[in-house]
């Protein structure tokens, strides 16, 4: 035993040297003291958005530590951050850390530009809370997205006038970051497994746009060591609510102990960039246009009217209707047009607030219009405006204008006759179309073309006759009538003859024809005879016939689109009636003319009563009376070769349905027809158009009721229909406490010598007499 004791004391050397080189290990600083931390989160709300972030401590021990960090974040709006940079930590008699930090940050926007952020901090932490403020300072914060002239940017601000001139100014458009500060405090209840509830806000000043200041406030609840869960939102006046619902996960780091200890915080996530919780991005930014100072002239030879102002004095010349002095809109009439025309010709009017009455007695009158219609002159265009001329502002107009079309400047070069934010309406009904164009280049925007009353409404709202590149586009057309005097009911929403190249753009046509004695009534949307290159691509086509005479022997007749006599060499030439885009604003035109009653002094509410369903809607109704006929056509095509084009429709919008009802009420020996689609030597090509068609007799007696989908007839060769769209189409026929006979066809084909059904799908036709199906889909009579 005499050499146990030597061996004893070498082992506890041994020991108080490992016990003492841990302690040292343990407090004394060193190089990578604790173990590095990475999370990942991810970000779900309004934008998808992910972050990275590693702190790796570089230098120190458990009670301060010299770091690193990097982090990276990216969204679904493309934009993205990438931030690097270190600090210190340290603590001081085991219960409080403070913390300083800087980061360098490289932004790149949702709209694609860059921005590098100077990024410090201080912190400071007890066992329970934690306090966090930080500072942005961009390196630049301006980066130019290019030169627009005001208008190019919807805005009228930089618009103005001298003389008969109009300037706009050049804006640098620019987006903006500017300096900024966030902070944040959070509570941490470790005895709620270390939840933590935190709130803060940010304010950051840009200088040519608002300030952002924002709030911010959230809760954290750990799962366990390495998962995360997290609700936060954020508001500010710019970027409006933000709420999201986070999920992170960590690995590494100091995991939290049963008992609080400041220790355990070293490695905490810093929380930064609270003003961009729903972007990429690190900054918020924003689009400021920064006007240059630079006018340019955007149009000349304006001549100004408005409600006050100076009578036109045709020796004044020039001196007449500039900015600074305008016309009187009592001044507004031939005889001021034919003035302007003599002082300078393809004048722009610009017609501010006032009263405008157009007759005046145009030197040459067309078929279509009378002798007291307004007749613009060589290219002159008109303009509504509001009431310092910057903004287009529609300007009641009284009467009917007949347009000739854009003239030629000084060196031959052809212009463009504009008629834009006009409200047309007629006279005592002294007039039967509103609009008369036997021009060429013609462009008409944003116009309304009649009313629902006899005094105000026009028989016809568009006439084109003879007349080439005409555009009527985002516009109400409206044609009326109300017959109680005797004689035959006749509205039409825009008839188009002997003309050529003429787009009907995203317009709203309403027609409606009501006969009130015991005679014929006719509603047709719109009229094309003669006409090539023809596009009809209409918001909204609804056309109504009502005929409550109760006379016998009547016809009431409603046609949404009737084509004549139009069929081109060249195929891509012919009439092309296309589905638009854009929903139908049916409550918003109704809610218009609601207004116009009132400011007309129009005692009647609104007559109109467009459908809500369907986009191009045709209705034929009659009341009483004997062996009378009632009848509805969608399209009816005569001699031509016509374009429906309409998409792979699924009726599952107004825009798809091309609705068509016919229905009798009452009376004895009525005859109902509807037809979808009806061709007299015509080709059609349709693509996928949704037909809605039904026939209806109710509590009438010994009538009939007759519904196709498809109707053809005639003796060309070529008369054919040709499918090349999967549109479903309902056809019915139906009667209610009625004897009337039921006749209901998908697809009914007259005697001709050649005709053609191809890649026309029977299946997608549902055809039903009173709810029962009918079968077959085809009934050929040829």
């Amino acid at each position: 035993m005499p050499s146990l004791g030597p061996r004893l004391s070498l082992l506890s050397f041994s020991l108080i040297t490992i016990y003492s080189s841990s302690i040292y290990a343990e407090f004394k600083p060193g190089a990578l003291p604790l173990m590095p931390r990475v999370f990942g989160e991810g970000y779900f709300g309004n934008r998808a958005l992910g972050v990275i972030d590693g702190m790796l401590p570089v230098f120190g021990s458990q009670d301060g530590i010299f770091y690193v960090d990097g982090l990276g974040k990216g969204g679904s709006d493309d934009g993205y951050l990438w931030s690097a940079g270190g600090g210190f930590r340290g603590i001081q008699n085991n219960s409080f850390l403070w913390g300083a930090y800087a980061f360098g940050d490289y932004n790149r926007t949702s709209r694609g530009q860059h921005f590098t952020v100077v990024n410090p901090g201080v912190e400071a932490m007890t066992n329970y809370w934690d306090v966090h403020v930080n500072g942005y300072f961009p390196t630049s914060k301006q980066k130019s997205e290019g030169l627009f002239l005001g208008t190019q940017l919807g805005t009228t601000q930089y618009i103005s006038f001298t003389g008969h001139s109009q300037f706009d100014s050049i804006v640098n458009v620019v987006e903006e970051v500017g300096n900024g500060v966030d902070g944040e405090v959070g509570l941490t209840l470790p005895q709620l497994r270390y939840l933590r509830l935190f709130g803060g806000g940010y304010h950051f000043a840009p200088q040519h746009v608002s300030d952002i200041n924002g709030v911010v406030g959230g809760v954290e609840v750990p799962i366990n060591n390495n998962l995360t869960v997290s609700v936060r939102d954020s508001y500010d006046r710019v970027q409006k609510n933000t709420a999201l619902f986070t999920v992170r996960f960590t690995l590494g780091g100091i995991n939290k102990g049963e008992q609080p200890n400041i220790h355990d915080r070293l490695l905490d996530p810093i929380p930064r960039h609270l003003g961009t919780w729903d972007t990429g991005s690190g900054i918020p930014s924003q689009q400021a246009y920064i006007n240059t100072g630079v006018r340019v002239l955007t149009r000349d030879n304006i001549w100004f009217f408005s409600g006050s102002g100076a009578s036109f004095a045709a020796a004044s010349g020039f001196g007449n209707c500039t900015f600074e002095n305008p016309c009187l809109s009592s001044s507004f009439n031939q005889a001021t047009l034919d003035s302007i025309n003599t002082i300078s010709p393809n004048a722009n009017l610009y017609l501010g607030p006032g009263n405008y009455n157009n007759l005046g007695g145009a030197s040459f009158v067309h078929s279509n219009a009378m002798a007291t219609s307004l007749l613009t002159i060589n290219g002159q265009s008109l303009y509504g405006r509001n009431i310092d001329f910057t903004a287009s502002q529609p300007q009641i107009l009284q009467g009917s204008l007949l347009i000739t079309g854009g003239g030629t400047d000084a060196q031959g070069r052809p212009l463009t006759e504009t008629i834009d934010s006009l409200i047309l309406t007629n006279q005592n009904g002294f007039h039967p179309a509103g609009l008369v164009i036997s021009g060429s280049r013609v462009n008409i925007t944003n116009t309304t073309v009649g009313f629902d009353t006899n005094r105000r409404g026009y028989r016809t709202a568009v006439s084109i006759e003879g007349a080439s590149d005409i555009s009527i586009a985002n516009s109400v057309l409206i044609g009326f009538a109300d017959a109680n005097d005797g004689s035959d009911a006749r509205a039409t929403g825009v008839s188009i003859e002997n003309s050529f190249n003429i787009n009907l753009l995203n317009n709203t046509i309403l027609v409606d024809a009501t006969q009130r004695t015991s005679n014929s009534v006719e509603a047709r949307g719109i009229l094309v005879d003669r006409g090539t290159k023809v596009t009809i691509q209409n918001r909204q086509l609804d056309v109504q016939a009502h005929n409550v005479g109760e006379g016998n022997g009547t016809s009431t007749l409603a046609q949404g689109v009737v084509v004549v006599n139009s069929k081109s060499g060249d195929f891509f030439n012919n009439p092309t009636i296309t589905k638009s885009l854009e929903s139908p604003i049916t409550d918003q035109v109704v809610g218009a003319l609601r207004a116009l009653h009132s400011l007309l002094r129009e005692p009647n509410d609104v007559t109109l009563n467009p459908s809500r369903t369907a986009a191009f809607s045709v209705k034929a109704e009659n009341t009483g009376g004997s062996i009378n006929t009632v009848q509805a056509q969608g399209i009816n095509m005569d001699n031509s070769r016509v374009f429906v084009r309409y998409g792979n429709s699924t009726g599952a919008v107004p825009q798809d349905i091309i609705s068509v009802n016919a229905e009798n009420n009452g009376g004895t020996g009525n005859k109902v027809i509807a037809q979808g689609m009806f061709l007299n030597n015509t080709l059609v090509v349709s693509d996928g158009a949704f037909l809605n068609v039904t026939g209806l007799d109710n509590q009438g007696s010994n009538g009939s009721v007759t519904s196709s989908g498809y109707q053809a007839q005639g003796t060309a060769v070529f008369s054919s229909i040709v499918n090349t769209g999967g549109g479903f189409n309902v056809v019915e026929a139906n009667s209610s406490n009625s004897n009337a006979s039921l006749d209901a066809v998908g697809i009914l084909l007259q005697p001709i010598t050649s005709r053609t059904v191809l890649f026309l799908n029977t299946g997608l036709f549902r055809v039903t007499e009173n709810g029962v199906p009918v079968t077959p889909v085809i009934s050929n009579n040829g």
